[in-house]
């Protein structure tokens, strides 16, 4: 992404009250980027309608698909550890 992307894209962020932008306490030439208690109020709310969503869809499955799921969660979880942070 080109540094003039970021500086917009954090820019609308923080016009929308999602970003707050502060300088920093350690280095005043730099300024730090915190989520808003917006941004962390709405991302509250994806997370539970997504455990919702999800714990729904589960209840039409097979328990057997259910238990075959359940396990594999681990395995997922490594999988996700070894991706690399940026693709």
């Amino acid at each position: 992404m080109h540094p003039n992307n970021v500086s917009t894209l954090v820019s609308r962020l923080q016009h929308d009250g999602l970003l707050e932008r502060r300088r920093s306490e350690h280095d005043r030439r730099a300024a730090e980027l915190h989520p808003s208690e917006r941004s962390l109020a709405f991302g509250a709310e994806v997370n539970e309608s997504l455990h919702r969503a999800i714990g729904e869809a589960l209840s039409h499955l097979d328990p057997a698909a259910v238990t075959r799921i359940t396990g594999a969660l681990p395995d997922l979880e490594e999988l996700i550890r070894a991706l690399p942070s940026t693709p």
